[in-house]
């Protein structure tokens, strides 16, 4: 693969996870019931926050959440250390932006990142400080990380991700969810375009994470990866979107997140916009799952809509070019 090539597949995985995480961002926390009742042609652009907003945000068309600020922090890191994770290093970066944009901390940082700085600042030893975090606070930022680490080599990949996930999320759950991840991401920038194979990648990198930290009594991840991926090889979109919200769920949580990421991955042939529309209709979490699923398609197959990167780039002062350029000395 050329230079300019990879260059475009690591922008992608930035730009996706920035369109899934931006076009689920008015939806985020709500069921789909309301979401029918506020969308009813459905969500196939960009809209501002709406008066149902569970924080109350006040947010624009196209803004992104702690998503892609976190993905976005996780990036520079890597670009900042040569391509290597330095976990306290992107702590520090998350915790000047926080001072910085005193406004939006409580939007940046989800709950056991926000318990596990507060446990670090109070002297907690770091592998202790996260062995509560079994939520998806760890998978939607560690996209990056697959940029930089080849997916064939599950014991570098596993290690990368315990190092950077141990401060907040060091549960067998979390880990095993954020490999998952990076699984997929290298995967895809390294020309993988089939998402009927990341089931494959993520299972067996789940498998390899799931080894690692404070082993978690939270119902196996592998198992629902598993059901829902027999759920999809079987049954129709609207019946698996449906299974995803009365029986697997589509919340916070890594093992309901991931599953529902893989499915939606599948069912839209591994587009990046019709990830991050779908995530957005589906209720729950939908600007995570759109953000991790859009940024796994994004890699595969780069290219959104005309105009819509340029939109996200503008609204929210990012430069997807200028970071993937940053990281590709250092991409797989």
């Amino acid at each position: 693969m050329d230079r300019q090539e990879k260059k475009k597949r690591i922008r992608g995985v930035l730009a996706g996870c920035a369109c899934g995480d931006a076009m689920g961002m008015p939806t985020e926390g709500m069921s789909r019931k309301d979401i029918d009742s506020l969308f009813p042609q459905g969500v196939r652009e960009f809209y501002g926050a709406t008066e149902r907003d569970i924080f109350g945000r006040k947010m624009r068309a196209g803004e992104i959440t702690d998503d892609t600020i976190n993905t976005v922090l996780i990036a520079q890191m890597l670009a900042d250390t040569g391509g290597k994770p330095d976990t306290m290093r992107y702590l520090d970066y998350l915790r000047r932006w926080m001072k910085e944009n005193p406004e939006k901390c409580r939007y940046v940082a989800g709950p056991n990142t926000l318990r596990a700085l507060d446990a670090l600042e109070k002297g907690t030893p770091l592998e202790r400080a996260g062995i509560f975090g079994t939520t998806n606070g760890a998978a939607m930022k560690i996209g990056p990380v697959g940029i930089v680490c080849d997916y064939h080599d599950m014991q570098k990949l596993t290690d990368w991700v315990e190092q950077i996930c141990k401060p907040t999320h060091n549960t067998s759950t979390a880990i095993a969810g954020a490999a998952a991840v990076v699984a997929c991401v290298s995967y895809g920038i390294q020309g993988g375009n089939r998402p009927e194979e990341l089931w494959d990648i993520a299972l067996e990198a789940a498998r390899a994470g799931s080894e690692r930290g404070y082993q978690s009594p939270a119902v196996s991840l592998m198992k629902r990866m598993e059901a829902v991926r027999a759920l999809t090889e079987t049954e129709e979109r609207e019946t698996v979107l449906e299974q995803l919200k009365n029986y697997y769920g589509t919340g916070v949580e890594t093992i309901e997140t991931i599953p529902a990421v893989l499915a939606i991955i599948q069912i839209s042939g591994g587009d990046a916009w019709k990830v991050s529309c779908i995530s957005a209709e589906l209720g729950g979490d939908t600007d995570t799952i759109g953000a991790i699923s859009a940024s796994i398609c994004g890699g595969m197959k780069p290219g959104l809509p005309e105009g819509v990167e340029e939109m996200l780039e503008q609204v929210n002062h990012l430069d997807f070019g200028a970071i993937a350029e940053s990281l590709l000395p250092y991409a797989v």
